[in-house]
């Protein structure tokens, strides 16, 4: 469905070309002929003259302008959430992990060690949400100490929802849960619902009293006490340890206490957060530069365009430009007459990829905030526009370059006697 969406999109603006570029051609007229010359004036009107070649070669700048847009925009609203999300999501200074599961009393060693400001547990438990129409789905209970957790890190919640100290209270009292941005856009759930959960006693129904971001595991997470971790699960151990360290102190060196303590005999794996953040933001800008290749091998698409169709023009145009040449126009004029008739397919490309770039863009975003359950904002990347835009006129004069020489070497009396 979201593909025909984006290909009706693409498809009328198409069609929408030849009233377009008639349109635009009389405008930017004056504007060719002061950076061309008056040979500009010509080029600006040769567009026309061709018309169904011109609007396919139109049709493929502006399909690569509105991906390179698109993509710039959807990638930049995945950039934004995500990344603000693990910036408070990983919190602290020192990630404490294991091969096995820690115990809990581990905690308060570290906790003594110097320059440790803080410590709080965290265990990630699978559990399964029973669905009212029957059947489960498999989530991920993320236990945590509230109290704790608060000293390290933050909650992260999605909006306004009340004092942060009063939900993280609520929730430390037990029988209640956080619930991801994900799972309560996707079931319609939020503050004052219940959630069934399947626990060692038995299916349990848990209070939600706040929804918060959190993407680990593709959303599909909750996050609840570690009381009723203890009470409904039967489980005290830990899988990773979040810890602050005091001011002034070096979280390099705290961990180089720890693991000089504890790091042999406990098996434990120490990293910075600092570093766990920008491996992680890293992989994000890695993954969004492949989707910069695919506007790139447009683009390229888009520039064979504009030189199949100068070419052909330069070719059909042989003995008008022989005749042009005898009256007077030199060769410079004549590649100048090329360039702008390119420049204003460049200039019509690029502002119709604008305008259906960022229809695409608000298209496919608000097509996967419904599928996927999170809500992705759109925010116009004006420097997207801009870089769009300007890409749109350098590919188009960079491939008129070889039909413009061609033009301008085509000699006076060959020309006019071309059939």
């Amino acid at each position: 469905m979201r593909d025909m969406m984006v290909m009706g999109v693409l498809l009328g603006g198409t069609l929408l070309i030849p009233a377009v570029v008639a349109f635009t051609e009389r405008v930017v007229r004056p504007g060719l002929r002061r950076i061309y010359g008056p040979e500009g004036q010509l080029g600006s009107r040769n567009v026309q003259r061709a018309r169904l070649r011109t609007a396919l070669t139109v049709a493929a700048l502006m399909t690569g302008v509105a991906m390179v847009l698109s993509i710039r925009a959807i990638t930049a609203a995945f950039s934004q959430d995500i990344g603000s999300w693990i910036q408070k999501y990983i919190g602290g200074d020192v990630y404490v992990h294991s091969s096995l599961n820690m115990r809990v009393d581990l905690g308060r060693r570290l906790d003594g060690v110097d320059g440790v400001a803080a410590v709080t547990p965290i265990r990630y438990l699978d559990v399964k949400r029973v669905l009212l129409e029957g059947g489960d789905e498999r989530l991920t209970l993320m236990a945590v100490d509230p109290t704790s957790y608060r000293k390290v890190t933050s909650f992260v919640f999605s909006g306004e929802q009340g004092d942060p100290a009063r939900l993280a209270s609520r929730l430390a009292a037990g029988n209640t849960v956080f619930i991801s941005s994900v799972l309560s856009e996707k079931y319609g759930l939020g503050p004052g619902d219940k959630i069934r959960l399947a626990t060692r006693r038995g299916e349990r129904d848990f209070e939600i009293v706040a929804v918060v971001v959190d993407f680990y595991n593709q959303g599909l997470v909750v996050q609840g006490s570690w009381k009723d971790l203890r009470r409904y699960f039967g489980v005290n151990d830990v899988s990773a340890f979040l810890l602050k360290a005091e001011p002034g102190q070096s979280p390099r060196e705290v961990r180089e206490r720890i693991e000089r303590l504890y790091g042999r005999s406990q098996h434990l794996t120490l990293e910075s957060n600092e570093a766990i953040r920008s491996r992680a933001l890293g992989l994000i800008t890695q993954t969004t530069s492949l989707f910069d290749v695919m506007s790139i091998i447009t683009m390229m698409v888009a520039a064979l365009g504009v030189i199949n169709t100068l070419t052909m023009n330069v070719a059909e145009r042989t003995r008008e430009i022989g005749m042009l040449r005898s009256r007077g126009m030199t060769r410079r004029q004549i590649a100048n007459m090329i360039l702008a008739e390119a420049g204003m397919m460049g200039l019509v490309g690029g502002a119709l990829g604008i305008v259906f770039g960022v229809l695409m863009s608000r298209t496919v975003l608000s097509s996967m905030n419904r599928m996927a359950g999170f809500r992705l904002e759109f925010t116009l990347p004006l420097a997207g526009v801009v870089v769009s835009l300007i890409i749109a006129l350098v590919i188009s004069q960079l491939a008129a370059l070889w039909p413009a020489r061609r033009a301008a070497r085509i000699r006076i009396i060959e020309a006019i006697q071309f059939e």
